[in-house]
């Protein structure tokens, strides 16, 4: 911006301040405008026609504009960069935020996935503590069918050996 603002200006005064001659222009006491001279005092001073001066003022002014906004667009480009700075802080706080959830997501899968393994190892040793109890069960059933069987022999044997003892004992006392 500045180098464009310089070339304007280059460019202005180049036109503006040139010593050629317009000869178009009707002159007056062969004098071209405008002059550089010196005053009584010793300092250099240039005479322009009041064309040239409005010309040189309306050029200083559209420079002073330039300059402004060239200022302006300075303050503009640096809230752009600090505002590109911050969404870039922003986006990498979020990157960040997004890597956590994403390794909270995977060790939450983990898990999960463990979990659902012990639920299944949890099941099949359900599995077998019944198919245990259930033989458990079964052999119960064996000895109570068992103890049962005994029983009834005891009882059925002890009734024939006491029928048999009370009859030897009978036939002993009765001969």
């Amino acid at each position: 911006m500045k180098k464009i603002l310089l070339l304007i200006f280059m460019m202005m005064s180049l036109l503006s301040f040139s010593q050629t001659i317009d000869m178009s222009l009707p002159q007056s006491d062969s004098t071209y405008y405008p002059l550089i001279t010196t005053d009584s005092t010793g300092n250099k001073i240039v005479i322009l026609t009041i064309e040239q001066a409005k010309y040189v003022d309306n050029q200083l002014d559209i420079l002073n504009l330039l300059q402004e906004s060239s200022d302006l667009i300075n303050d503009i480009d640096s809230v752009c960069v600090r505002v590109i700075n911050e969404k870039d802080d922003i986006i990498a706080k979020q990157d960040m935020r997004i890597v956590k959830m994403d390794s909270l997501l995977t060790t939450r899968s983990d898990i999960i996935d463990n979990l659902k393994q012990q639920i299944v190892v949890y099941q099949m040793s359900e599995m077998t503590y019944i198919q245990e109890l259930e033989n458990k069960n079964s052999e119960i059933e064996l000895h109570l069918d068992r103890i049962s069987d005994l029983e009834k022999k005891t009882l059925w044997g002890g009734l024939a050996g006491g029928v048999i003892i009370t009859a030897l004992v009978t036939l002993l006392i009765a001969k």
